[in-house]
């Protein structure tokens, strides 16, 4: 089962496609001016307009629009407006973490626009009710309400919507372990982002594959690409996926066992989300505030955060999160020596564990999955099934064809066996050759650490060495008889051994192995960035000193500091963010 953090938040601007941008004053301020003015269906829009603009900054204030706007739907007697109304309580509720009253609302509206026939609010409506269950752990509902709402953006050609889509379905399967498939989505939502120059929805990917290498505990790259949808995320002033991002980071860094970095991410994190009043997410916050503490052997205060967590998982009934802190507080208490404790929340977990992710659910969500690949056979499946019924009806009268009925009955559930069978075999033969291929990539990335690590050593010594040999040069040249011409020749030839590019380039040879297209990603951050700048970040990227890198560049360690800050600035680095946790999640 997967115990690693994996929480995903899904962007609330895919909920309906009239909405605006958040934090917007002006806009508020524009729509409260002619609000007065207007009456009916033009209320109703400017009221649903104004919920859209300040569900993120002042929930209390966007309710009461949401009341009005219920009122003004039901004295008009029209259905799409009283759904519509529905979808806006929905958002609501979700936004304070109201699940269960989040799909209800939902599924009200839902009835409504199935009812008169609106694909386009019925396909944004099974996308929401995918959300809320994915929020709530109960992945084969979610995973059911995604494949519908695909099914219709893929009719309708909508291509954002395919994207989100893509990217909802990825998540169920990096939570079920169905990591092959879920690389596979996130892959073909970043696509159609791409090509549409859609940031949030290229955040939404980035944010997806972070998740995804941090269930294969590639930590490193889990953070890299966190960062790449936090700048993204940041830019758009989107605060949820902010806060979703830096608790993603502080994971990560968790993970390496870095506990003053992740705690301070699980802290920038934890603010954000508290002023939002986001409590699902705060309490994912305060379990890795917990998790990080204990780790740190600080156990009074892991306790209390992974309580807090647990009095809101519990609240909002979030089973999958009452699941992981279970899970924490049984290894707090471990820590601590209260054996008996820890036992009765390992007992909580394993019982917990049995209903949010067993093995029959994994095999559910598989069979979607191939439901949903073989949709285009559906027709000869439907015209199949008609002859059957025909074949029924005639054997009421002749015996004959009941026999040759049920033989068909027979191949047909004994062909649907051996699909399902190949199926699962062939998922399991790739999820192997993955793991042997993993296996030897790192076997070889080990080998070459090690000979990155000796001839970087090596160039520490030489020059070090060089640099004590140019000092005793130096005193024999103050002696009065010795030729001081041959002594100045041999300093100079010191001091262009030491700067020669070929001990560089020698070095990255070795560094390149290691570090594969290191200075590209780099370059995606700023790509005027200069020679001796991309020397000094992948000396930093090898851990090593400011003495050690000042002796390697020929210069002080002043220098190297100040080379650090003029860094630091070219890269837009705010003053909390540290240069180094930036360069070795590269």
């Amino acid at each position: 089962m997967l115990t690693k953090y994996v929480k995903y938040y899904l962007l609330l601007i895919s909920l309906l496609s009239n909405t605006i941008c958040f934090g917007q004053q002006n806009a508020v301020d524009s729509l409260l001016k002619v609000l007065p003015e207007t009456t009916d269906t033009t209320r109703f829009n400017v009221l649903s307009k104004l919920f859209w603009s300040t569900f993120n900054t002042n929930p209390q204030q966007a309710k009461t629009y949401i009341d009005e706007e219920r009122q003004l739907a039901r004295k008009l007697e029209d259905e799409l407006y009283i759904g519509r109304s529905y979808n806006d309580l929905g958002v609501y509720y979700w936004t304070q973490s109201q699940l269960d009253s989040s799909i209800n609302s939902f599924k009200n509206a839902l009835s409504i626009f199935e009812k008169i026939q609106n694909i386009y609010r019925e396909n944004a409506t099974l996308n929401n009710l995918g959300n809320l269950y994915a929020d709530k752990g109960d992945f084969e509902e979610a995973a059911d309400y995604y494949m519908k709402s695909i099914k219709i953006k893929e009719e309708l050609n909508d291509r954002e919507g395919m994207a989100i889509g893509y990217n909802n379905l990825a998540n169920i399967y990096t939570e079920t372990e169905n990591l092959d498939l879920a690389l596979q989505y996130y892959d073909k939502g970043l696509e159609i982002a791409i090509a549409l120059h859609d940031s949030a929805r290229i955040s939404d990917g980035y944010s997806g594959k972070a998740i995804l290498f941090n269930s294969l505990e590639n930590y490193h790259e889990s953070i890299r690409y966190n960062l790449k949808a936090l700048a993204i995320n940041r830019k758009l002033g989107n605060q949820y996926l902010t806060a979703m991002n830096m608790g993603n980071i502080g994971q990560s860094y968790s993970k390496l066992a870095n506990y003053d970095s992740s705690l301070y991410y699980f802290n920038q994190a934890m603010k954000i989300n508290s002023e939002m009043g986001n409590r699902l997410a705060l309490s994912i916050n305060y379990r890795g505030l917990g998790n990080s503490y204990a780790k740190k052997e600080m156990l009074g205060q892991a306790l209390n955060y992974l309580n807090k967590s647990l009095a809101i998982s519990t609240e909002i009934n979030a089973k999958k999160e009452v699941l992981n802190t279970y899970a924490s507080l049984s290894e707090a208490y471990e820590h601590l020596g209260d054996f008996h404790r820890a036992l009765d929340f390992y007992k909580k977990y394993k019982n917990l564990e049995d209903s949010v992710l067993s093995e029959e659910t994994k095999l559910k969500i598989n069979d979607l999955e191939i439901s949903y690949q073989t949709e285009k056979k559906e027709k000869e499946i439907a015209q199949q099934n008609l002859e059957i019924q025909t074949l029924l009806k005639e054997a009421l009268i002749q015996d004959f064809r009941k026999n040759w009925l049920i033989a068909g009955l027979c191949v047909a559930i004994a062909l649907g066996g051996l699909i399902f069978y190949s199926q699962k075999q062939r998922l399991r033969r790739q999820k192997l050759e993955s793991e042997n291929r993993q296996m030897e990539i790192e076997n070889e990335l080990t080998v070459k650490k090690k000979e990155l690590a000796t001839h970087t050593l090596h160039l520490v010594q030489k020059n070090d060495l060089l640099d004590d040999l140019n000092s005793k040069l130096k005193e024999i040249k103050k002696a009065a008889n010795v030729d001081k011409s041959e002594i100045s020749r041999l300093i100079q030839k010191i001091k262009n051994d030491k700067v020669a590019d070929k001990d560089w380039e020698n070095f990255k040879l070795y560094f390149d192995q290691v570090h594969e297209d290191f200075d590209t990603k780099l370059k995606q951050y700023f790509n005027d960035l200069t020679s001796n700048e991309i020397r000094l970040a992948a000396l930093m990227k090898m851990k090593l000193s400011t003495k050690e890198i000042a002796s390697i560049l020929n210069i002080s360690a002043d220098s190297v500091n100040k080379a650090r800050y003029r860094l630091r600035k070219k890269l837009n680095m705010n003053s909390d963010d540290r240069l180094e946790d930036f360069i070795l999640a590269l």
